[in-house]
Parts: C-alpha cells; structure tokens; sequence
C-alpha cells in the first residue's frame, strides 16, 4: 500500500470513528425515528390526530439483547417517558410517566411493546400493548439510514436558515417548542435538522422539512451519562 492510500485509510478510519459515529433510522411510519450509537439506542415516537397526541421518547442498551424462545426476534429492554409541554430535558421529567417495555427485532422489522400505554397512547395515535406474536400488533420497518448526531427537541420557536458559502439567512419558516428533530450535521453555531410533520391530518402527513436552525434553540431530551437509570 503505498503512503497516499495508507493515510486516506487513516483519515477515512477517524471520520467513520469520530464524525459521524451515529445513524438516525428512519422508517415506513413518520411517527418513529430512532438514532443508533454503539451500543446505544435512542427513539422517539410521535402522532397527533384532532388534538389527540401520543408522544415519547426511548431507550434501550443493544448490546445487552435477548433472543426470543424460537430465536426469531431479538428483544431489548427499553424504557420510555415523556416530557412536559415547556421542560425538555430528561431530568425535568414526571417519572411517573416512565412505562418499562420490550423491543422486538427482525431485521429492519420493530415491534414496541410496552407494559402500560404511555401517556396519550393507546388509540388510532398509536398503540404499544401488542408482541410479535399478538394479533393486530403495529409493526415499523426501516427504510433507510442517515448519518446524524443525535435527535433534539426544540426549547423556543425557531426560525429555518438557508445556507450559502458561510454565511445563514433566516427564512419565513420555523418550528416550536416541543417539535423534536433528528440532527443531520453541525456548522459552528448552527445545526442541520430534519423535521417530520406527526399531524396526520396535515394537508402533507409526514412532510419532512430539511434546514439549519440555530443550535442553542435545541435541547437534548435523553439522559446523560450520569442520569442513567437502571429499567424497572
């Protein structure tokens, strides 16, 4: 291998490393998107209908997996817990609301099933009570990996930027408190996000909007290394 190559490997090596170490699964429902990191799983689920509302977010450790008696599906323990209406950190959490569940995997199949419906849920929003082996269970499938940084929640109404060279100009466009994104990429004081409309009955249901916002208007809703919390 001569020198050129060698240090194209290294330096290809470092990005896969340390650039993009996560991916945001995205998948065939706009209600579901989840960001894979090492071990690490982290998900959000979020619908809305005529006002009715089922939305949470999820955890889950992928590198403690189980496999189901026939050895079909692998299962992980997952926790899940929403968020207030104007708190978005998980520490700011109401801890009742934690609900305990299982992760059921098939390839790019997912079943979630949880102990109790989260808050909101359990209705044409969506519903969590089904395995893969219960009729009628809800069943996601990923369509596609992107490479991201992680999913965030935004704190404060947020204008869209459009980008050109290295300058950003506000757009007409915005997002508010509450609207959770997957983040793409970063570029000094600005983040890259991907936006899913969860309104089903939106003139578009599941329009994605692509733009950069500015990254102090974005929280991140999952706990941190010294938060984490063992699933009851």
């Amino acid at each position: 291998m001569n020198s050129n190559k060698k240090w194209l490997c290294i330096v290809l090596a470092f990005f896969c490393r340390f650039g993009y170490a996560s991916s945001l699964l995205v998948f065939d429902s706009p209600s579901l998107m989840a960001i894979e990191s090492g071990n690490s799983l982290r998900g959000y689920y979020g619908a809305l209908e005529k006002g009715v509302s089922c939305m949470f977010f999820f955890t889950a450790n992928t590198g403690s997996a189980t496999n189901t008696s026939d050895g079909v599906y692998s299962i992980l323990d997952v926790k899940t817990y929403a968020l207030s209406a104007s708190q978005f950190r998980y520490v700011d959490r109401d801890a009742e609301w934690d609900v305990p569940g299982k992760l059921y995997i098939m390839g790019d199949q997912w079943i979630l099933k949880t102990s109790l419906e989260p808050p909101g849920c359990g209705g044409a929003v969506g519903f969590f009570h089904g395995g893969p082996y219960d009729q009628g269970a809800t069943r996601y499938y990923i369509t596609k990996k992107i490479r991201a940084y992680g999913i965030r929640v935004v704190k404060r109404k947020t204008f869209f930027y459009g980008k050109r060279g290295h300058s950003f100009a506000i757009t007409n466009g915005y997002l508010t408190p509450g609207d959770v994104v997957g983040v793409l990429t970063q570029n000094g004081d600005y983040s890259l996000v991907r936006y899913t409309n969860p309104d089903f009955f939106n003139p578009v249901p599941g329009k994605v909007t692509t733009g950069w916002v500015r990254s102090t208007d974005i929280d991140d809703p999952f706990p941190q290394a010294d938060h984490l919390e063992p699933i009851r």
